[in-house]
């Protein structure tokens, strides 16, 4: 785990020092930042996508679906850019992906859609894996260096004061500036 980007990450979050650490990371595990991969997407790609409901590829067959569900609706022109490679977020792209998968003509068709168009959390934004507990612990660290700051700051500020009397101080033993 990134300790110094987590810290930033935390330090991010509105009101943070007051928060508690499963609130925190709640925040930080929300998806809430787009991600899209604009690069170009080939069947080899397509076929490696993961489905998470079982842990498997999309693979061969479920390339051949999208392939025979592509050329039933007269969508000839994708299989052949995907051959060479395209990007597929276009929102066109996306929608027939996902209607595929929700009416059953190519089970997993949505995970392509996600693998390059979805909401991610700020943690796997920045490739952090982390517990509640990780994350209080590093809000604890935090919460300490800024106690330690503001004592040695106060210090400073005392310090400085009592420079500064000393400065303009006339001599006098009744109006002596005390430490």
């Amino acid at each position: 785990m990134d300790t110094q980007k987590l810290k930033q990450l935390i330090q991010t979050i509105p009101d943070w020092k007051t928060k508690s650490s499963e609130v925190l990371f709640t925040e930080l595990f929300e998806p809430s930042v787009l991600f899209q991969d604009h690069s170009e997407w080939t069947w080899k790609g397509i076929s490696r996508v993961v489905i998470p409901e079982n842990n498997t590829m999309f693979g061969r067959e479920g390339c051949k679906k999208l392939q025979d569900a592509l050329k039933a609706a007269g969508e000839e022109l994708w299989i052949s850019q995907i051959s060479v490679g395209m990007p597929l977020t276009d929102p066109e792209i996306q929608g027939t992906l996902r209607y595929l998968d929700a009416v059953g003509f190519v089970p997993g068709a949505r995970h392509v859609a996600d693998a390059v168009n979805r909401m991610i959390s700020v943690l796997e934004q920045n490739n952090i894996t982390t517990t509640p507990e990780e994350v209080g612990e590093v809000q604890a660290k935090l919460l300490l260096e800024l106690y330690k700051q503001l004592k040695t700051d106060h210090a400073q500020d005392y310090t400085q004061a009592y420079r500064e009397a000393m400065n303009v101080w006339d001599g006098n033993p009744e109006t002596e500036p005390e430490f």
